[in-house]
């Protein structure tokens, strides 16, 4: 469903792991906002201006069509990539000895506050597989300056210590993920 998002919009993804070091780089998809049909203006009143423009129009058309072809080709070849980077990764066992909850918000953090690619404002998820409870760092969860709703998957539906955060709580990652893709915003980064 991320994919089929993803093409619609374009977007970016990035997953990782919480560890006891969360400081490992994300593993992450990009994909670029798909080719738009330039804005048809008014037809002229003179019937020679008009067919002319509609010839314009129509070449137009045609190189965005050929354009979107070989987007929806590119963005293919980005997702079979993404996916055998982030197969492994998600395969592994869950055997950290300590979870460094903080870093990874952290992390996740500095990854929205990236320049992003896209003309239209983004709206920004971090999804969070945890139990919240933060056993590497000491205090309060750190105040993140990116704009995000912070989405906490977590079948017994505890929060730990991201309390103050305010996380949206879901009990599986594909309801979390359903939330994240049917929001409406136009295009999503995650």
């Amino acid at each position: 469903m991320v994919y089929d998002r993803d093409a619609v919009a374009g977007g970016e993804l990035a997953v990782g792991l919480i560890r006891d070091e969360s400081d490992r780089p994300f593993v992450r998809l990009f994909v670029p906002a798909p080719p738009e049909l330039p804005a048809v203006g008014p037809v002229p009143a003179n019937v020679f201006a008009a067919a002319a423009a509609k010839r314009r129009e129509e070449t137009s058309r045609t190189h965005v069509e050929e354009a979107r072809r070989a987007w929806r080709e590119d963005v293919a070849a980005r997702e079979a990539s993404f996916a055998r980077s982030v197969e492994p990764l998600l395969a592994r066992t869950a055997d950290a000895p300590a979870t460094d909850i903080w870093s990874a918000l952290l992390r996740a953090d500095v990854f929205l506050a990236e320049p992003n690619a896209f003309p239209q404002a983004t709206k920004n998820f971090v999804i969070l597989v945890s139990d919240g409870v933060e056993t590497v760092a000491d205090g309060a969860a750190p105040r993140l300056s990116s704009p995000a709703q912070l989405l906490l998957v977590n079948g017994a539906g505890g929060i730990g210590k991201l309390a103050s955060l305010a996380p949206v709580r879901f009990e599986s990652l594909d309801a979390a993920l359903r939330y994240a893709v049917e929001d409406g915003a136009s295009h999503v980064r995650r």
